[in-house]
């Protein structure tokens, strides 16, 4: 136990037992459960007495018509739009006309008439008797003439709506009268904050903690793109905070009835990650020392790092096997001026496990997969040759992904392998998905997502997927990956919106670090400099530090701050070389010289490697402690001094692509 831990524990029973003690009246149909409770800002702090004693009933519609106007005010705090549409509607499907509604303003407050509040009127029966200022509520029920249906905030307000249409009206039409016996209520003490708007959960309290100004849908599952906005994972920033008040704040989430799964650190124990679930809910917060940020997120569609992972039989490393595998990048035809055939770009590695296994990350372009027309074979069947070759499967049968990770959406890196699935599905049997795909800016690649949604909800049902947030950590057989950076690092709140600080959508690749022993890699997807900026300010050279490096945007990306931080001794390049070699733009030969600078200065030169075509393919492995090359590449034309020598008069389209020798 922690220090925080044992300085915590007396509280959080405490506060376990106060909620104990919560005030629940029955349901409109039996017991019942208490509606979800949330949070905000409190509307009622002070008891207000009607000047009527309560009625036993309240008469809502005689048979005929409604005896009771619906009062609403529009200084709610909720879509009170939205909620006056959704009671009128079951209202008159149910009896056959839409009740009359008045806004509060529009009549002054008289205890001796009978009508229906909805939400935080000027009339003071809204309002909940002995409420404290931090308590969330949901109430339903009669206070003098008056039927109350009216939470302490609009997530509260929506429960009791929800409540009164599902539990108290009718199944028939005909005449309805709220009974007194079917007042409901659900209280939690201290539980709301002024400006908390992560409603499902209690408020973050530290010193001078400074919450973001709105919650961050930060998106659905990949295999889910078309549910409702509540399947949206949901992340509220909380800035100005300490390591004790984010472990208090988990502690307080455990006082409650939530139980932590799962706990990652980084950064010696200064940057903390941690998973925790209600059986409904399940939360999962961090903590950014150098930033003293903590990002709390409620993802209830995700799977837990602990479902997608397997046990580890053996030594961590032992029989690992890295590829990268050799899209082709370099047609014949390339003209320099511009791509045709081929594109000039894409993505494929897979990480062969202990248990014979694969990981996947990425998958390349679709192009890529299919091939150019007048092509003898597929080259998607060359690629899934090479994977039962190097799992030692039979032709036809079945090989297993444990996980697919994909860095991001765009469809150099994600359109290939799903065309792949979609051809060989009965030889593959894939376990997990892996991404953490934002709702921001998806709508550019939403038809193709769409698609490979398909693909795996319709082969592969059992299929889990979890949507990976920093820090959290996926063990595998001999490999473990952990997340350094996601979108939702990449916050700012701008016009009172949570949103994506970069527009750039190459900077919501996920950055993973992989260890198998003692060989790491780091995974960049697209990144470029503001991800390359968060990193060097979240992390330390020891955190980052890794042996393999992905060079960053099929190296159209100029990153020397953390190339000269990682200082990796192989190089891998999901880019032909040809490709490389001959740019053309001022920024493209900008972040050649850089990258030529950086990554070949720290690299060994017979470990620098690029793509381009099945036979440029490249494996790594650990043997006796270094990592040694188990698949040999065609070469590349020598490198001298850092530079590729090349006379004038060679044609760059016979030039070789890969391992420089």
């Amino acid at each position: 136990m922690t220090k925080n831990t044992k300085a915590l524990w007396l509280p959080g029973l405490l506060l376990a037992c106060l909620l104990a003690l919560t005030v629940l009246f029955s349901a409109c149909r039996g017991d019942g459960e208490p509606a979800d409770t949330g949070t905000g800002p409190a509307t009622s702090g002070q008891e207000q007495t009607p000047a009527v004693p309560d009625a036993a009933s309240i008469q809502v519609f005689d048979g005929t018509q409604y005896t009771a106007k619906i009062i609403y005010s529009t200084e709610t705090d909720a879509d009170i739009t939205t909620l006056r549409g959704t009671l009128s509607k079951q209202m008159k499907d149910l009896f056959g006309a839409a009740p009359e509604m008045a806004k509060d303003t529009d009549s002054a407050a008289d205890s001796s008439v009978v009508e229906i509040l909805l939400g935080q009127t000027n009339r003071p029966e809204s309002a909940l008797p002995g409420a404290g200022e931090h308590d969330a509520w949901v109430y339903v029920g009669i206070r003098g003439n008056k039927l109350v249906i009216n939470g302490s905030n609009a997530y509260m307000l929506e429960q009791a709506v929800n409540h009164f249409l599902t539990e108290c009206l009718p199944a028939e039409g005909g005449a309805y009268s709220f009974e007194a016996a079917s007042n409901y209520q659900t209280l939690r003490a201290d539980w709301q904050a002024e400006g908390w708007l992560l409603n499902e959960l209690p408020y973050y309290a530290g010193q001078n903690p400074r919450y973001a100004t709105s919650v961050y849908d930060a998106g659905r599952m990949l295999t889910n793109l078309g549910g409702s906005a509540s399947e949206s994972a949901k992340l509220m920033m909380i800035s100005q905070t300490s390591q004790d008040e984010f472990n208090a704040y988990v502690e307080k989430l455990k006082g409650i009835g939530y139980t932590e799964v799962a706990r990652d650190t980084l950064e010696g124990g200064k940057n903390e990650y941690v998973t925790l679930t209600d059986g409904t809910n399940q939360v999962y917060t961090y903590f950014t020392s150098s930033r003293r940020l903590v990002n709390v997120i409620v993802d209830n569609a995700s799977a837990t790092a602990a479902e997608i992972s397997v046990a580890n039989p053996g030594t961590p490393g032992e029989g690992v096997e890295i590829y990268q595998y050799g899209l082709n990048m370099d047609p014949a035809d390339y003209d320099w001026s511009g791509v045709s055939g081929y594109p000039n770009n894409g993505m494929l590695y897979i990480i062969k496990c202990a248990d014979n296994s694969l990981i996947l990350v990425d998958g390349g372009d679709e192009l890529q997969m299919l091939g150019t027309e007048g092509a003898e074979e597929a080259p998607m069947a060359q690629l899934n040759d090479f994977l039962h070759e190097i799992t030692d499967t039979a032709e036809g049968e079945r090989v297993t992904i444990a996980c697919w990770f994909l860095t991001h959406a765009h469809g150099d890196h994600m359109n290939g392998f799903a065309e792949f699935l979609g051809a060989y599905h009965e030889q593959y049997d894939l376990r997990a998905v892996c991404a953490n795909l934002p709702y921001g800016l998806i709508e550019n690649v939403n038809g193709t997502l769409g698609g490979i949604s398909g693909v795996i909800t319709a082969n592969y049902p059992d299929c889990k997927e979890i949507k990976i947030h920093t820090g959290q950590k996926l063990e595998f057989a001999g490999v473990s990956m952990q997340a350094l950076y996601t979108h939702e690092d990449s916050l700012v709140v701008t016009n009172g919106l949570s949103q994506l600080r970069d527009k750039d959508f190459n900077n919501t690749s996920t950055v993973m670090k992989v260890t198998a022993g003692d060989m790491t890699m780091l995974i960049l997807g697209d990144s470029f400099t503001y991800v390359e900026d968060y990193l060097l300010k979240a992390y330390t050279k020891d955190t980052l530090a890794c042996d393999i490096i992905q060079v960053a945007h099929h190296a159209f990306n100029q990153m020397d701050a953390l190339y000269r931080t990682v200082q990796a001794k192989v190089a891998l390049f999901p880019q032909s070389y040809g490709v490389f070699q001959h740019r053309v733009e001022a920024w493209e030969i900008t972040a050649k010289n850089s990258i030529e600078k950086y990554i070949y200065e720290y690299a060994d030169p017979d470990m620098i490697f690029f793509a381009g075509k099945a036979e440029k393919t490249v494996g790594l492995a650990l043997v006796d402690g270094e990592i040694q090359v188990i698949l040999t590449p065609e070469p590349v034309p020598e490198i001298s001094g850092g530079t590729v020598s090349v006379g004038e008069d060679d044609d760059p389209t016979e030039w070789g692509e890969l391992h420089p020798v």
